[in-house]
């Protein structure tokens, strides 16, 4: 998606994932509906089904992102865009989220947190679902990566010891700026 995206748009001319939701034609800050919708658009095909926004059970007003579905096989998952930094065009400088990032990663006084769709998808049972998993795309610079953030996200989940599995970090430079780059991290697990 990030390749994808090579022509700059929206009012930043950003280009690349930093930038998709103007790319895919969603415009404004819809970042994680655009990479959940084209997702769950290069996952469609004769074996694999895809869902977007499928409410959680005995919870009508939260909904999962994508629901996958092969055979009788289902999965939920969550993704979440950590913003730590990235550059502005803008401003043609580092911006930094030092005031949103720690509450949205972890969770603290936020309603749409990291740490809140781990706690989502944990409640889940083998009734609603067979897997789920969770993609965390971190922007940030190679002189404060976001890394140490999330091996202390991982040990006060506590992931690890709830049987999650740990894949990444992905990680390139962004197109936009040599200091900036893209984090991708997968975390899955069967449920019991």
């Amino acid at each position: 998606m990030d390749d994808e995206a090579d022509t700059p748009s929206g009012c930043n001319s950003h280009s690349g994932l930093i930038d998709y939701a103007n790319y895919s034609g969603l415009g404004g800050r819809k970042y994680e509906d655009s990479w959940n919708n084209r997702l769950a658009e290069l996952l469609d095909n004769d074996e694999v089904a895809t869902s977007r926004e499928f409410r959680y059970p005995n919870n009508s007003r939260k909904k999962c992102d994508i629901i996958i579905q092969k055979g009788d096989v289902r999965i939920w998952v969550e993704t979440k865009g950590a913003w730590k930094c990235w550059f502005s065009s803008k401003t043609g400088k580092q911006e930094e989220n030092s005031a949103n990032y720690k509450g949205y990663f972890y969770g603290d006084g936020k309603t749409h947190s990291v740490a809140q769709d781990i706690e989502k998808l944990n409640r889940l049972n083998s009734k609603n679902a067979d897997y789920v998993g969770l993609l965390i795309i971190g922007f940030d610079i190679s002189d404060d990566p976001i890394d140490p953030d999330m091996g202390q996200l991982i040990e006060k989940m506590e992931l690890k010891e709830e049987g999650w599995e740990i894949f990444g970090p992905e990680i390139w430079t962004d197109r936009n700026h040599p200091d900036c780059r893209y984090n991708c991290w997968f975390f899955g697990k069967k449920v019991q």
